[in-house]
């Protein structure tokens, strides 16, 4: 995810969460080097903690400047959404209510795509 979709998408997730704590997993390719963070030795998922308001600027600090990298999954403490951003993913997944779906669907800068399931009702007309 770019720092300018975070930098939008990041007040948006704040409205609707009641705590600013957020908990995180780096995934394996990001502990193992693409973000110097002290991970585990084995190259099990990092688990880390950090304060959303501040994330930006946090992850910018440790990042390499050309392989910039977000956690793989992070929620707020009280788990009102979600936010699932891979590094080598085209895009991210953001799971929450449907007034925060809503408000990122309406985000000029941001953009937005539904995701549904193959109907398996059968038709007569094959």
């Amino acid at each position: 995810m770019s720092q300018l979709e975070l930098e939008k998408l990041i007040p948006i997730l704040a409205a609707h969460t009641t705590t600013t704590r957020v908990q995180g997993v780096l995934s394996y390719m990001d502990s193992a080097g693409a973000v110097d963070v002290p991970g585990d030795p084995d190259g099990v998922r990092y688990a880390l903690s950090f304060e959303l308001p501040g994330m930006v600027t946090d992850l910018l600090s440790v990042s390499d400047p050309n392989d910039r990298v977000t956690p793989e999954l992070w929620w707020p403490e009280d788990r009102a959404w979600l936010v699932w951003s891979d590094y080598d993913l085209m895009g991210s997944k953001i799971f929450g209510s449907r007034a925060l779906i809503q408000q990122i669907r309406e985000h000029p800068d941001l953009e937005s795509l539904d995701w549904f399931p193959n109907s398996h009702t059968e038709s007569s007309d094959v």
